[in-house]
């Protein structure tokens, strides 16, 4: 679905991605694991077109580019609201309320209602958990997962969350370096043998990446 080649993107003197290669499936559930600061984010804008990357290439495969809004009526704006609003787990009497009147749940909740409303084929979610007690952070990885699999959806998670990942992932990326560190699959994440992996998912404050706290 996605192929990207010697991706490298600067700001200034500092280079954030060095040279990313990595190959996304279709109907997969990638999860991008790293540090903060090492350039996650940074690599999903460029995969969106909201950076502009300075080399390499990005291929993305069976999506629709379109330069118009679809436009949809008020009703069916709502029907479609009404029915994304129950695969995620809400009622849709709180079809009319506002952000500040939900919880930190529902709003992340609603996030994903809104993510899924037009059927997309690709999903993005960055740190998806964050600033989620326990309980709910594994609702939405549930969720989260629920949506891949019942949609057939191709997603692509950016988190530094393990428990996240354990639970979301079919395939699993390290970025660290600016490059893709390791790839496999999720049930390979235990014994990848790749030292980086090993401390990150381990917390180990020795290793390959301390010096570079």
């Amino acid at each position: 679905m996605i192929l990207l080649e010697g991706v490298k993107k600067s700001f200034g003197n500092k280079q954030i991605l060095a040279g990313v290669d990595l190959n996304i499936n279709a109907g997969s559930s990638l999860v991008i694991i790293g540090r903060s600061g090492t350039g996650k984010s940074v690599l999903i804008k460029c995969i969106l077109a909201l950076e502009k990357y300075d080399e390499g290439k990005i291929h993305i495969k069976g999506v629709e580019n379109r330069n118009k809004n679809n436009k949809t009526s008020r009703s069916d704006a709502k029907q479609i609201a009404s029915e994304k609003l129950k695969l995620v787990g809400l009622n849709t009497d709180i079809i009319d309320l506002y952000p500040s009147e939900l919880s930190g749940g529902m709003q992340k909740r609603v996030a994903l209602a809104r993510a899924i409303a037009g059927d997309p084929k690709i999903i993005f979610f960055d740190e998806p958990t964050t600033g989620l007690d326990p309980i709910m952070a594994n609702v939405i990885n549930r969720l989260i997962r629920k949506i891949v699999v019942e949609m057939g959806v191709t997603a692509i998670t950016i988190t530094h969350d393990i428990n996240s990942t354990r639970i979301i992932a079919d395939d699993v990326a390290m970025l660290d370096s600016g490059k893709i560190q390791w790839t496999g699959k999720i049930n390979q994440l235990d014994k990848s043998e790749n030292q980086m992996v090993d401390q990150f998912i381990n917390g180990l404050t020795e290793g390959p990446i301390s010096n570079n706290y």
